[in-house]
């Protein structure tokens, strides 16, 4: 069991250092090859190598959108390379076993003469053979999820890693990528893996993984609110049990309807000039409004104080707001969208 441990992913470099000393020796990259340090890409890989940062970028337009560790899934978790994470590495006379704390993914990888697996059958940690070439573990890895990409890689990608014991606290690790699409050669990586005394914890992701759901029905509240967004103009004004008649009976006015579910209500009474105004919290997924930011009227508005109780419901491109008075009396104001 020569390998087995368990090791910090940290990269080794100055960006790491907020999980460990950094390890000074003189490297200014992880590339070992080519001799620039640079990832020599294709045209194909260099835009394909944007894609996870140019769809976190916005408002997501779909579940797609979101990134796959929201969702508790794991995506791509080779090469060993990077992570606040701690990884345990484990073997016996038959198999390799990479065990990450970071949500619990394990790569098992065989160390027997067995035939590969068909091309056709794709994993997002692709399928792994291992081979000893004197005291260095090879770990020759294909059959990626073309849906992952590493660095810009596609479907062809080829992962080569070697793992050797340098001390009882130091792994050396090194991985060379082959994939002709999306690189213009094959390009290698070099650096430590540090033995860590720490245990490896569970990784307890959010309860039932509902995030999702939850982010999808607060997008379909969004749309159903933006079914009202807009101003609407009276159509009708009526007053509903009052025995003698009397009172305001507003023959013009405006209701503007925002997104953030705002309700902005201005009522006109052309003979007297008299005008209510108000402004509503409005529950647009239930059709009602429960509660008011604020909202009153005029003091020549008879002293009445009509968002005493109210509501607002919809039916197609009318909206109907009702609000009752301290003196029981309740008022109804038809609105029809302007088009």
């Amino acid at each position: 069991a020569a390998l087995s441990a368990d090791f910090e992913l940290g990269d080794g470099g100055v960006t790491e250092s907020i999980y460990d000393a950094p390890l000074l020796n003189g490297r200014t990259s992880l590339v070992v090859s080519p001799s620039t340090g640079r990832i020599p890409r294709t045209p194909v890989g260099e835009d394909r190598a944007g894609i996870p940062s140019r769809r976190m970028r916005g408002i997501p337009e779909g579940p797609e959108d979101r990134a796959m560790d929201e969702r508790c899934m794991m995506g791509g978790t080779l090469p060993l390379r990077g992570s606040a994470f701690p990884a345990r590495i484990f073997q016996t006379p038959e198999h390799l076993v990479i065990h990450y704390e970071f949500v619990n993914a394990t790569i098992i990888v065989p160390l027997d003469d067995r035939p590969p697996v068909p091309t056709a059958i794709r994993q997002w940690t692709g399928t792994s053979r291992g081979s000893w070439d004197g005291d260095t573990l090879v770990i020759e890895s294909t059959n990626f999820d073309p849906r992952w990409t590493f660095q810009g890689s596609g479907a062809g990608l080829r992962l080569v890693q070697r793992l050797t014991r340098i001390d009882q606290d130091t792994m050396h690790h090194e991985y060379t990528v082959y994939d002709p699409e999306s690189f213009t050669e094959p390009w290698s990586a070099a650096y430590p893996l540090t033995n860590t005394r720490e245990s490896i914890y569970e990784y307890a992701c959010h309860e039932g993984n509902r995030s999702m759901s939850l982010l999808l029905s607060g997008a379909r509240a969004t749309e159903q609110m933006a079914r009202f967004v807009g101003s609407f103009g009276l159509s009708s004004f009526e007053r509903v049990g009052e025995a003698d008649g009397d009172g305001p009976a507003f023959t013009d006015g405006m209701l503007s309807y925002d997104a953030s579910g705002r309700v902005s209500v201005h009522l006109t009474n052309r003979e007297n000039y008299l005008a209510y105004y108000g402004r509503y919290d409005v529950n647009v997924s239930r059709g009602v409004v429960h509660h008011a930011v604020d909202g009153g009227s005029r003091p020549d508005v008879r002293d009445r104080t009509l968002s005493h109780g109210y509501e607002l419901t919809d039916d197609g491109d009318r909206l109907v707001l009702s609000l009752m008075g301290d003196d029981g009396v309740e008022s109804r104001a038809t609105w029809r969208r302007h088009r």
